[in-house]
């Protein structure tokens, strides 16, 4: 640490501006007008940005309604297509049990008329043949004709 100094004070020397030709109203004159200059081709650029940003900004929300529509569209056919599917699958469930109570009805019908012949053990094979050929025959019709009167089969 410095020695204490009693009674005196430390002066402090002052500085001097100096004064160049820089002060003059004429150069200050222009100094502003080039910062009014400055300032203004700023503001022109900030401007230009700020109407590029609000036009591409409007771009963007037509695109995006745009979009919005399509998905709504979208959503539409999705459920039309959904609804359609879920009829055809209803159509084919109906249409598949009553194919299948009419099957089981011919199944008991074939049951009946196979017990109405009772016993096979005194009927050869190609008499029994014949019986289901005709079966068949009634059942299909002339399909078979060309088959029965050929007599290859027996």
């Amino acid at each position: 640490m410095p020695p204490k100094l009693k009674g005196k004070t430390q002066k402090k020397k002052k500085t001097k501006k100096q004064k160049d030709g820089s002060g003059s109203i004429e150069e200050q004159y222009r100094r502003a007008a080039l910062e009014v200059d400055v300032l203004q081709d700023h503001l022109a650029l900030r401007r230009h940005v700020t109407r590029r940003a609000q036009e591409l900004k409007e771009e963007l929300q037509e695109k995006l309604q745009v979009l919005q529509s399509d998905i709504e569209g979208e959503r539409d056919e999705k459920q039309a297509i959904y609804s359609e599917m879920t009829r055809k699958q209803r159509n084919l469930e109906l249409e598949s049990s009553e194919r299948i109570q009419s099957l089981e009805e011919e199944v008991a019908e074939l049951k009946l008329k196979l017990g109405e012949f009772g016993d096979f053990s005194y009927i050869n094979k190609s008499e029994l043949l014949y019986y289901l050929v005709v079966l068949v025959f009634a059942k299909y019709g002339f399909l078979l004709t060309n088959l029965l009167y050929s007599g290859s089969w027996l």
